[in-house]
């Protein structure tokens, strides 16, 4: 589970079966480390309309059965047995939510402070 900070340009990926389309999205969780979510074909089509239709609200998203990559960085990929759950209503999506106000508010808050404060 994770907030959509935002997303790359869709890139046209060519394999022996053809090509196929990936979208990136820089999403974050509790400890605001930056995770690399692909969406690839169906995916991409369905739940990254979704997500390009809400990000300027930051909408969270739940990463079911995805594949995780972790190199120097964490990075998921959807595969064909994925759910991607954007926007759901429960609970725990509305606390990181919550969170992620209030983490945003206090951030730029202590920005201010510094910046115009010292």
């Amino acid at each position: 589970m994770g907030i959509v900070l935002c997303a790359f340009p869709a890139r046209e990926v060519y394999f022996e079966g053809g090509p196929s389309v990936a979208w990136d999205y820089v999403i974050v969780n509790y400890d605001m480390k930056p995770i690399i979510l692909t969406l690839w074909n169906e995916f991409e089509a369905l739940e990254g309309t979704a997500i390009l239709a809400n990000i300027a609200e930051n909408p969270v998203v739940i990463c079911i059965r995805v594949r995780v990559i972790a190199d120097s960085y964490l990075s998921l990929s959807t595969q064909s047995s994925s759910v991607i759950l954007v926007s759901p209503n429960v609970q725990q999506a509305r606390n990181l939510q919550m969170w992620f106000v209030v983490f945003t508010f206090c951030s730029c808050f202590l920005f201010c402070c510094v910046l115009f404060c010292f």
